[in-house]
């Protein structure tokens, strides 16, 4: 009797269907989660793939063809060339031209003559023994020829050419000399002239990548061989004090002409002495 009044195990009827229910829901549960992260990793896949096919795969070809274009539209051994400069500054070779006179190229060369004289005030205030007097001079010249160049009047009565050096590949302006042919025949005059300040050998100019030697040498060359070429005598100029040795190294001796302005020594290159200048630096006439 107590057997069949015991109360049955209610796993039996209740706890199979309860716990098929609750299995059945967490399999449908991990399914859907599944399913979502596939989802979101479907969508975020296609979403980069068009943002690299719209975005990213464009900006590339953008930047891959502006970088064509400038290494088209610049010289490609520019960068060796100024990788061999920088290493011997001797290869940059001089040139001098007489450039126009015109107004507008008058405004140009004072701006460079300016230019120069604010380095050569820079360098003259760090600067100590002969190159603080060499600074001192350069910049006053400088500053002679920016004046000349801006008023009119000087123009004719004191020089009526422009000679400019410059050096390749680099086409930077060296050094300017204002001188006077016209109205002289035995003689051309130098009115003034002066080189860049950075190319003074001295402690403030260490770098030879941006020192350029022998650009006054180049200038008097050039000078030289106009005289004989247009049949002059004689090459006269003026010298401020800390330029004088460096004149009569190139041959030039003392003029007995008084000098028209002051702290100058008139100087003078005879015929005999520019053929031997020109021989020296092999400048054919």
């Amino acid at each position: 009797m107590r057997n069949l009044l015991q109360p049955t195990n209610r796993n039996d009827s209740f706890s199979k269907p309860l716990n098929w229910c609750l299995s059945n829901y967490k399999e449908a549960t991990s399914f859907d989660s599944a399913a979502k992260r596939i989802t979101f990793r479907t969508v975020a896949r296609a979403v980069g793939q068009i943002f690299i096919t719209t975005i990213l795969l464009p900006l590339a070809v953008l930047l891959f063809l502006i970088g064509a274009a400038i290494k088209t539209a610049l010289p490609s051994n520019l960068e060796q060339q100024t990788s061999s400069i920088g290493e011997n500054p001797h290869k940059r070779t001089l040139h001098v031209k007489q450039v126009s006179l015109s107004q507008k190229q008058r405004r140009k060369y004072v701006k460079i003559a300016k230019n120069w004289q604010s380095k050569a005030s820079e360098l003259y205030q760090i600067s100590s023994g002969a190159a603080k007097a060499i600074y001192k001079d350069a910049a006053h010249i400088a500053g002679i020829i920016a004046e000349c160049m801006t008023r009119k009047k000087i123009y004719g009565s004191s020089y009526d050419a422009l000679l400019l050096a410059y050096d390749q590949p680099l086409e930077q302006e060296q050094g300017i000399a204002l001188i006077k042919e016209k109205g002289l025949h035995n003689e051309i005059r130098v009115a003034y002239m002066t080189t860049n300040p950075m190319n003074v050998r001295s402690s403030s100019t260490q770098s030879k990548t941006t020192r350029v030697e022998g650009v006054g040498t180049k200038l008097i060359s050039t000078i030289a061989q106009r005289a004989l070429e247009k049949q002059r005598k004689q090459i006269y100029l003026e010298a401020i004090q800390s330029a004088i040795p460096f004149y009569k190294k190139l041959g030039f001796i003392k003029d007995r002409r008084r000098p028209e302005e002051a702290n100058t020594q008139p100087l003078v290159l005879r015929k005999k002495k520019i053929e031997q200048l020109l021989a020296r630096f092999k400048i054919n006439n």
